[in-house]
């Protein structure tokens, strides 16, 4: 099961640190885990995301232990359920 480093870092009464990402980038959710983020968040109301680079950037994210969260880009049930594949 995959850990969410975000409620873990606040259950120990930390912040967590986030990576905030506005275009799909592998090689910066890479820089991310390696220098430290606890968390990338993608902005896909106002960034250039597709369902696939979600799934992308959830697979790398999630092989460095890094909690992947997302800002969808409209709250119709089809926009959201793009994100939850």
């Amino acid at each position: 099961m995959i850990e969410n480093t975000i409620i873990k870092k606040n259950q120990q009464g930390k912040k967590a640190n986030v990576f905030g990402l506005n275009f799909p980038s592998l090689q910066l959710v890479e820089l991310a885990a390696h220098i430290g983020f606890d968390a990338i968040n993608c902005d896909a109301e106002h960034g250039n995301f597709t369902p696939e680079s979600i799934d992308d950037i959830c697979r790398v994210a999630n092989g460095y232990g890094l909690t992947v969260t997302a800002r969808v880009p409209d709250k119709s049930p089809y926009g959201v359920n793009l994100f939850f594949r």
